[in-house]
């Protein structure tokens, strides 16, 4: 792949992290109030959304793997991929108290790290 477009797909990245990060705590927030139906058709898009990402930082690391270090998004990969089990955990035992902390204090806080990070 040409470097510019490994350059735009990791900007893009880059800039879809503080919206994952929002959508993430305003689904939790849906759910903690009780808002159920909102917040899984939230969680749906957000699941979507963390696919896509997914997908695009495993083409990032395919691409060019010494550019991935450099930027932290092998370790956000990794702490995305930890925290995928607990989602699909709570969302299979309709635990929506442990799906709105997971997103809250798991999820939304390692896209925060990572921003904040390379912010």
């Amino acid at each position: 792949m040409e470097n510019h477009v490994l350059s735009d797909l990791r900007q893009r990245l880059d800039e879809l992290v503080p919206t994952l990060e929002e959508a993430t705590r305003e689904v939790a927030a849906l759910l903690e109030q009780g808002y159920v139906s909102r917040g899984l058709s939230g969680l749906r898009e957000v699941l979507e959304a963390l696919q896509s990402f997914h997908e695009g930082l495993v083409v990032l690391m395919l691409a060019d793997r010494d550019a991935l270090p450099r930027n932290g998004l092998v370790n956000l990969k990794c702490k995305l991929e930890q925290v995928y089990p607990s989602v699909l955990a709570a969302l299979e035992a309709n635990d929506t108290v442990t799906m709105a902390d997971i997103l809250e204090y798991e999820l939304a806080e390692t896209f925060a790290e990572y921003r904040d990070r390379v912010g």
